[in-house]
């Protein structure tokens, strides 16, 4: 069979459903992990032989499957080690999930190299739960786009070796994070895992601490610094302010100004962010 290349997801011909696919597995409910475990095979030669086929070199964006499938371990750390009690799946059984999802990115991705019969018994515990063009886009929640602004000001912070207005903000930050009350600050981040919690969106939150670190320790070919103390600092309190503003249609109002007034004069211009 031969290679099919391809640079960007933007070129691959499969794309919607490969985003589907990603924005979905977020947020799966209990019940759907449970119905994905129960679909998943190891003993379907189809299956085995796509597996293999989407991790060969030459499919289209191997690299960004592999990401994936680690992004998939992270968010669900806690269903994997199934000590938290707030889990009501078993870990095996998550597991068995994990294999199911892993399988229908591979899918996605793999498929304009993959047989029909290999495609199919892939994707086949997916489509258990998801039908064939239903598509949806990544989404962190009621507040989304003030999520996704919050997430823009850190990957402007990750070149301030050579941009002037970058370390500005940088340094801006970090000196508003001096006078923080670090124990009321500790407390808004509990009280927002909490809420996070109850409304179902512990796996959001970390895709939003994933997301913000990637953003924040990201280097172009022109950046030469080393991590430091104060970049440890102004990374947490940069990560409060993206998950209070994912929890803030659900957060107390003083819980969201506590952890976004390290930001607040660094996104001053975009006042649906700052106040509720």
């Amino acid at each position: 069979m031969t290679a099919v290349r391809v640079a960007t997801l933007a070129e691959h011909p499969n794309a919607d459903e490969i985003v589907g696919v990603l924005a979905r597995m977020v947020a799966l409910s209990d019940d759907q992990l449970t119905n994905l475990a129960l679909g998943w095979r190891d003993d379907d030669a189809d299956a085995a032989v796509g597996r293999a086929r989407a991790l060969d070199p030459d499919s289209p964006l191997v690299v960004e499957v592999l990401g994936a499938f680690d992004s998939l371990a992270y968010l669900y750390a806690d269903d994997l080690h199934g000590e938290a009690d707030y889990l009501t799946v078993p870990a095996p059984v998550t597991a068995l999930a994990l294999k199911a999802v892993r399988d229908a990115i591979a899918a996605a991705y793999a498929r304009p190299v993959l047989g029909p019969e290999q495609y199919a018994a892939l994707i086949a515990p997916w489509r258990t739960l998801f039908a064939e063009g239903e598509t949806t886009r990544p989404d962190f929640g009621p507040q989304h786009s003030d999520v996704l602004d919050v997430l823009a000001v850190m990957a402007a912070l990750a070149c301030r070796s050579h941009d002037a207005e970058a370390d500005e903000r940088w340094s801006t930050i970090l000196s508003v994070g001096t006078q923080v009350d670090l124990d009321r600050h500790g407390d808004a981040l509990d009280r927002a895992w909490d809420a996070a919690l109850v409304t179902e969106r512990r796996r959001l939150w970390s895709l939003v601490s994933r997301t913000g670190q990637e953003a924040f320790f990201r280097r172009c070919h022109q950046c030469d610094r080393n991590g430091s103390e104060a970049d440890g600092a102004v990374l947490a309190l940069c990560l409060g302010a993206a998950v209070g503003v994912m929890m803030g249609d659900v957060l107390d109002a003083e819980s969201r100004r506590l952890l976004l007034e390290p930001l607040r004069s660094v996104i001053s211009h975009q006042p649906e962010v700052v106040g509720h």
